[in-house]
């Protein structure tokens, strides 16, 4: 009978230490109150149950202590792995989104690529433009004379110019454009060439749109662009 409640003593404390490894103050707490409630009913009955009781209650300590050490441990290094994990998930989803939004955009103005640019116009559905009574504009802008800001002012101040040109661009017609109402799209189309389709009223519409553009591009300055460059 005493080797059976031994048993059954050691199995519960096991158990019970195991689950609350990682709170060691609920652990001592529940070890004090085991052996405040075990050792002198141990002492006391010791003529009945004999010493065996007595020494599995003192064998538990070490015993207990180290099983929840272990636990304790292995508890610790799973967190680790699973916080180092999510980690990881979260950076690959941003090195993802990064690949997806370089792969989409020109690397100097950020606008559209052409490849986007395709897939943005196959989006504007001609039934959709008559349903609300608009059409479809393009316009292609063209920098004149670009090659001689290059060549006189250097490269540096000619990515500033395709810079200042995109902004233009993109404020003109809502740098959420695209993405937000689903109107217009802005693309770098070639060197200093770019592409803008929009929905429009009519040609009158487009070709006052594309007259504001113009008049911002050649407005847009720089504090470090030379007096005499004119875009």
């Amino acid at each position: 009978a005493s080797t059976f409640v031994c048993t059954i003593i050691i199995a519960t404390v096991c158990i019970a230490s195991t689950l609350n490894a990682m709170h060691i103050f609920r652990t001592v707490t529940y070890f004090a109150g085991f052996f405040i409630a075990l050792f002198p009913q141990c002492i006391y009955y010791l003529d009945i149950v004999g010493p065996l009781p007595l020494l599995a209650t003192l064998g538990l300590i070490p015993t207990i202590a180290s099983l929840g050490r272990i636990v304790r441990q292995q508890t610790l290094q799973s967190i680790t792995t699973q916080l180092e994990n999510r980690k990881l998930s979260e950076h690959l989803a941003e090195a993802l989104e990064l690949t997806t939004y370089l792969a989409h955009r020109d690397a100097l103005t950020g606008l559209l690529n052409r490849r986007a640019f395709e897939q943005a116009a196959e989006t504007f559905s001609p039934r959709d433009t008559l349903e609300d009574d608009t059409e479809l504009a393009i316009i292609l802008v063209d920098l004149d004379r670009f090659k001689q800001i290059n060549d006189n002012f250097g490269h540096g101040i000619g990515d500033e110019v395709l810079k200042a040109t995109a902004s233009c661009l993109l404020k003109s017609v809502g740098e959420d454009g695209l993405i937000g109402r689903g109107d217009a799209a802005v693309a770098r189309w070639g060197g200093e060439e770019f592409i803008i389709l929009l929905r429009s009223e009519n040609l009158l519409s487009a070709m006052r749109a594309a007259e504001h553009m113009r008049l911002q591009i050649i407005e847009a300055r720089c504090p470090d662009w030379p007096n005499d460059l004119l875009v």
